[in-house]
């Protein structure tokens, strides 16, 4: 059931008529969409996020089949959709909503028991809990508009789970492989940063270009590689890049070792990779090996 597209559209024009400049969002506003079948839920979402300097909330829907329809036609950058809903849902439609390159937020019970590995396989990118902070929602979205991983340390257990039993080959995860030598040397270098964690902003700092070519990189990139998330573009540079200790053991173990230091210390898994790194520093030993200390328990961060 498709319940209603910005509440300023439907008093003024309809759903997507054409209107004059200043009838609508700044376009560079990050475009939300709600999808969730509680009407106090919307309104309150709506309350909190129209008010911010460049988020617009452009649409409300309470099921994930009218999600997808409103989606096409007013094309959000970000889409918060209640857990419950996928529980009454096949895992097409989720795909669809991922698709395009949208940011998928979901938003769960702490104590909830759902499948996150098959979410994170469909594209989603962000899980925080019902009891998430207003400021940390705010946050939340507009990483995702930037096309970063946004994933609360209470659910860190489940991207543990994830990186433990990812598969080996892009065609075990469902996704069709595309060898990395249909991309430039630039969108291979991209490719590879964000393989190793990092965000857009930290790749640009790197590759000494600005955010918006990253991000531009790594639209182009999902696109040729046919994988519809960051974590599947990880797993296809492992598969098919060239066989490299970061790029293969080395890439896995990383990953998996800052999951665990992310519950070890109650933190988010950007934050346990820098303290990854900065341990391997201080001990001088390359971050593969303190990687494998850690998934080995011979090494363990205290909070």
């Amino acid at each position: 059931m498709t319940v209603q597209a910005a509440a300023g559209a439907s008093r003024a024009r309809g759903v997507r008529a054409p209107q004059p400049v200043d009838a609508g969002p700044p376009a560079e506003n990050v475009r939300v969409l709600l999808c969730d079948d509680h009407e106090i839920s919307r309104v309150g979402l709506r309350a909190l996020i129209d008010p911010e300097a460049g988020l617009s909330v452009v649409g409300e829907a309470a099921d994930v089949e009218s999600a997808c329809s409103i989606a096409e036609q007013l094309d959000p950058h970000v889409v918060i959709v209640r857990l419950g809903l996928l529980d009454q849902t096949r895992g097409e439609p989720l795909g669809e909503l991922c698709s395009r390159n949208r940011a998928v937020l979901i938003l769960a019970g702490i104590e909830a028991e759902f499948d996150l590995v098959g979410m994170m396989r469909a594209g989603v990118r962000g899980c925080l809990p019902h009891s998430v902070a207003a400021p940390r929602l705010l946050d939340g979205i507009r990483a995702l508009s930037q096309d970063e991983l946004v994933l609360d340390r209470l659910f860190a257990p489940h991207l543990v789970q994830f990186l433990s039993t990812a598969p080996t080959t892009v065609a075990e995860a469902g996704s069709g492989p595309t060898p990395l030598n249909r991309l430039t040397e630039r969108q291979r270098a991209v490719a590879h940063l964000v393989a190793e964690g990092m965000t857009n902003g930290e790749i640009a700092a790197r590759l000494f270009v600005s955010h918006a070519t990253v991000k531009s990189h790594v639209t182009v990139v999902l696109r040729r590689l046919a994988v519809r998330s960051r974590t599947e573009l990880a797993i296809a540079v492992k598969s098919f890049g060239e066989e490299t200790e970061t790029e293969s053991t080395g890439l896995r173990e990383m990953h998996h070792a800052a999951g665990m230091i992310a519950v070890q210390m109650s933190i988010g898994v950007e934050e346990a990779m820098i303290l990854l790194r900065s341990r391997a520093a201080e001990s001088g030993r390359s971050v593969r090996e303190t990687a494998t200390d850690v998934v080995a328990r011979r090494l363990r961060f205290e909070p």
